[in-house]
């Protein structure tokens, strides 16, 4: 463990002292299961020979067909119980302009709530995770007022950045990522939800301030939900110099990722609480008809900071983490004051995020060394649509959205516990479970070190195990 590299918030986790005892004791203990997984094996199939991995043997079958790997290591396919996993071959690249990026499939069993009649303000929301959101909202039957720096009469040369964020594409297709294509994909679903798009540069006060007076003169002062997802990174920025030491880096990092991420989410906040609290009053008055038998009954508003687990460990850069940190503080400190109002704030963690950027830096052969080799497959990696139904199945819980209030919520770890899905009918583990890490870290550096692959009944049999957040 400690070899492995500091690319990673996770491997954070792992190296506290703490928390390498207590995967120690979660690893030996699920050992345990694949011990007795490979004693049955062994009892049951007839072997005439075994195959070590590491110092574990592992019995073969006389009638495995074995062969030689590059490296001289010996594999096999037969039984389900004692089968060596074998395939070294790279995934498919995966385009970044494939039409299933926010699409649902035929195993996507996911209903969403019906929150119709609510509306909702999500900055951000021409790409990503806010445009994920977004759809979500919209599929849920809410009106959804989607709020970006790209418009369509922006030049095609700077589609994506507005306000001269950056000059270059960083992806194929880039140009189509409008706040009007969102909004037309919402208007495009079943159901009453609707888009609306709104040009927002949430660096501009008087464009967030614009946005919340158009939205209150059009519902009323009605406002459900806020969603504060817009990020910026400093333009042309490659890898090397995304990770690199904060001295080096100077003061452009710090303020793209506290103008926009922070700065830009606070601001939100000021222009979207008021009309909060007056739906919050007027929710808490209906829910006194109801228990009179009259009305329908109020609907608590939420405030929705998209966080990330840098604000625990460190992640990438030091002005990203404070960045992060802050949220989370903001989420918790906004809580403090607008409890006595019935207005709810969450600080959301979503996982690895299958987003258009991160799948053009695949394209390139670049994701490896920008995420220090987390995983980006469906089933592993979340889709952008998948914070959303975090977020709207939270709208639909008053009860456990209030438990979370001014808390972290991790996508992942709601999705276990509220029993929603990913468009493709997955549930990605938390990055911080034994799933997500010993797949993703630990299991390739043994394979690195041993030059031999693991037993499929030790990588398949992962326990669900969360690490404890850092202290």
């Amino acid at each position: 463990l400690p070899r492995l590299q500091d690319q990673h918030p996770a491997t954070m986790l792992i190296r506290q002292p703490r928390n390498a005892a207590m995967l120690s004791a979660a690893t030996a203990a699920a050992l345990l299961g694949f011990v007795a997984t490979a004693a049955e094996a062994a009892f049951f199939l007839p072997t005439t020979t075994t195959t070590s991995l590491g110092g574990v043997v592992i019995p073969r079958r006389p009638d495995a067909a074995a062969s030689s790997s590059s490296d001289g290591s010996l594999f096999e396919a037969s039984s389900s119980q004692a089968t060596i996993r074998t395939s070294t071959s790279t995934p498919p690249r995966r385009s970044p302009s494939s039409s299933s990026l926010y699409s649902t499939t035929t195993v996507d069993a996911y209903v969403p709530p019906d929150l119709s009649g609510r509306v909702a303000v999500v900055t951000g929301a021409t790409r990503g995770i806010g445009k994920g959101i977004a759809l979500e909202l919209g599929a849920a039957g809410m009106t959804v007022y989607v709020a970006g720096r790209s418009d369509e009469s922006d030049d095609a040369s700077s589609a994506g950045g507005g306000g001269g964020a950056t000059t270059e594409r960083e992806f194929e297709g880039m140009e189509k990522c409008t706040v009007q294509q969102t909004a037309r994909e919402i208007d495009s679903m079943p159901g009453p939800g609707r888009g609306v798009p709104v040009k927002c540069d949430v660096r501009d006060d008087d464009d967030v301030q614009a946005l919340f007076e158009r939205v209150k003169d059009e519902t009323g002062g009605r406002l459900d939900v806020a969603v504060a997802s817009a990020f910026q990174t400093p333009p042309g920025l490659d890898t090397a110099d995304f990770r690199n030491d904060f001295w080096k880096q100077g003061a452009d990092m710090w303020d793209c990722c506290h103008g926009v991420g922070l700065r830009g989410a606070y601001v939100t906040c000021c222009e979207a609480v008021p009309m909060m609290i007056d739906t919050a009053a007027a929710a808490a008055a209906d829910e006194k008809k109801e228990s009179k038998g009259e009305g329908k009954g109020g609907n608590k508003p939420l405030i929705v900071l998209i966080s990330s687990f840098g604000g625990k460990s460190y992640t990438f850069n030091v002005a990203y983490g404070v960045g992060k940190a802050a949220c989370d503080r903001l989420a918790s400190d906004m809580s403090v004051q607008l409890a006595p109002y019935g207005v709810d704030t969450v600080a959301l963690y979503p996982g690895v995020v299958r987003t258009e950027g991160n799948l053009a830096m695949d394209e390139r052969g670049e994701w490896d060394e920008a995420s220090g080799g987390m995983p980006l497959d469906p089933g592993k990696a979340e889709s952008p649509r998948f914070s959303g139904r975090a977020v709207a199945t939270l709208l639909s819980d008053p009860s456990r959205m209030t438990e979370r209030s001014g808390k972290v919520a991790v996508v992942a770890e709601l999705a276990k516990e509220l029993g929603f899905t990913d468009v493709d009918g997955s549930t990605p583990p938390s990055i911080r479970s034994l799933k997500f890490i010993l797949p993703g870290f630990v299991f390739p550096q043994i394979e690195k070190e041993s030059g031999k692959p693991l037993p499929s009944f030790i990588t398949d049999n992962i326990p669900d195990y969360l690490l404890p957040w850092s202290v």
